[in-house]
């Protein structure tokens, strides 16, 4: 994994390679400084926790996936008849209230998994159904048993929910993560709540010369015949099978179906919906919680697999339509537009659980939506839709999806072996900052800040701590989430070519990448 440090005196944030390593994140200083006594402290490695409040300058060292809270937010007071600002008058007002702040919930997964690179998370507790917060859902999963609705975050601070719907109505499972706080922000930026969803698309302005209309009418004539609706349930296929969550898929070859690994976790087992409502048993090749992706295999002829598509000639503005099955309603797919709003963004969640790379969009991801397609104006794959954004005040118009890339990168590897083997570097890293002539701290590569316990392949080949990791096979790496990002699209066992400055001098490196240890 990765690590980023503030600049100046801010807390250090650390990622780590090493699946082992745990450890504790100081409370946030804009949040220690606002809140009261009374106020909850968030622990960006467990689940909600009320620990005392922490002052101001702790400043111990973050050992996390780059994941913190974001910045507190100010307590919205209301006026009143006994309040000194209150309206005067028979009729009293009340002071509007300020948009509540966002909180984050971590990623969706079974059990934890304290090793992963990053880790996977835990589902939180789910039991308190407070109401009026801010929340996060995984789109993809809907469960149609009784509904659940989101535990709502303790007051002023980001919250992200799983964008699963129980009953058609709520969110099934609360998750919990946090807005990556920068490489050398001294302060978290506010983050917007973000859901686990397949189908997501908000209107949005397009580039292309074709009104909005016809290109959104000939992608879905293209595309949707390869969507399908995922049910998952306990009990066996047939007439009496009773699904208790559901999310959406994408035909990718014969018989082959890739949807989010969230969609299908702790289901003993799950079958397929297509578009004329023909249902089918499904068998699960393989999923990764790592990348939240998930195989499923349909003995169903003439399946439309979807074509792939490139994020690599993209540029921000391009329209990107999300077609998936929202809220698990019935009657067919649903499509909404929207834009590409950015790449290679880092979705941490507070329980060492991370998505890298991810592609951004303003097109609306519904509950229920997970596993669904993002595809451009060409009906191309581009991404499958895993999370949006939402707060009480409504949807926030972002949204995310695993980029195309990595989706056939992860899916082949399954198809091919029935597992992902991750690379591995074996190193703890952070990010290094330089200053420019202007006096400005830019980013500069990853530092290796620490070595994994037991084998480590780049130390063995001879990288040292304090290496400044600043390309890999020709690409340039400023970052320690951009390096993660670029391992995530290779291999075990694949060969590769690691640049390092050190002490002014550039290092060449090239050795096999090791595969990341199981956990036990």
């Amino acid at each position: 994994m990765e690590e980023s440090t503030p600049g100046g005196d801010a807390p250090e944030h650390t990622h780590y390679d090493d699946p082992h390593h745990t450890d504790s994140s100081p409370a946030d200083p804009v949040e220690a400084a606002t809140n009261s006594p009374d106020e909850v402290w968030w622990d960006e490695h467990a689940p909600l926790v009320t620990p005392p409040n922490r002052p101001a300058d702790d400043a111990d060292t973050v050992v996390d996936t780059a994941a913190a809270s974001g910045p507190a937010d100010p307590d919205p007071v209301a006026a009143t008849d006994t309040d000194p600002g209150a309206a005067t008058g028979p009729d009293p007002v009340a002071a509007p209230q300020p948009v509540q702040p966002i909180r984050c919930w971590p990623e969706l997964s079974a059990e934890p998994e304290k090793g992963n690179d990053p880790p996977a998370a835990p589902y939180p507790d789910l039991s308190d159904d407070s109401p009026d917060e801010t929340s996060v859902s995984f789109a993809g999963l809907v469960p149609v048993a009784a509904g659940f609705e989101p535990a709502p975050p303790p007051p002023r601070t980001r919250w992200w929910l799983p964008a699963i719907v129980a009953g058609m109505v709520g969110a099934a499972g609360a998750i919990g993560g946090a807005w990556a706080l920068g490489a050398f922000d001294d302060v978290p930026p506010p983050a917007p709540v973000v859901e686990r969803a397949a189908s997501v698309i908000r209107p949005s302005i397009t580039v292309s010369e074709e009104p909005v209309s016809e290109v959104a009418v000939a992608v879905a004539t293209k595309v949707t015949p390869s969507i399908v609706s995922v049910e998952v349930g306990d009990g066996q296929f047939g007439p009496t099978f009773s699904p208790f969550a559901s999310g959406s898929g994408v035909v990718i070859g014969d018989g082959l179906i890739v949807t989010n690994h969230h969609v299908i976790a702790d289901a003993e087992s799950a079958l397929v919906v297509l578009q004329d409502g023909a249902i089918y048993p499904a068998a699960v090749l393989g999923s990764d919680t790592e990348t939240d992706l998930a195989v499923l295999e349909v003995e169903v002829p003439d399946l439309v697999p979807i074509d792939f598509g490139s994020t690599t000639d993209l540029t921000i503005g391009e329209t990107a339509i999300a077609i998936g099955n929202p809220l698990g309603l019935t009657g067919g797919a649903s499509l909404t537009v929207g834009v590409v709003s950015a790449f290679g963004r880092q979705v941490d969640t507070d329980i060492d659980f991370s998505l890298y790379g991810m592609l951004q969009t303003d097109a609306p991801i519904t509950e229920g939506s997970s596993g669904g397609a993002l595809v451009d104006s060409t009906g191309s794959l581009i991404g499958i839709t895993t999370a949006i954004g939402v707060s009480s005040a409504g949807a926030e118009g972002i949204g995310f999806a695993v980029p195309v890339e990595l989706v056939r990168r992860i899916t082949t590897e399954i198809i091919e072996i029935g597992e992902v083997r991750h690379a591995y570097l074996g190193v703890e890293l952070r990010n290094e900052l330089g200053e420019r002539e202007d006096g400005a701290l830019v980013p500069e590569g990853a530092v290796i800040s620490a070595f994994a316990g037991g084998s480590s392949v780049a130390r063995e080949a001879g990288m040292r701590r304090g290496d400044v990791i600043v390309s890999m096979n020709g690409q340039v790496i400023t970052t320690s989430e951009a390096l993660i990002s670029d391992l995530r699209l290779l291999h075990a066992g694949d060969t590769v070519t690691i640049e390092a400055d050190r002490d002014g001098a550039i290092v060449e490196f090239v050795f096999e990448l090791a595969r990341r240890p199981e956990i036990p």
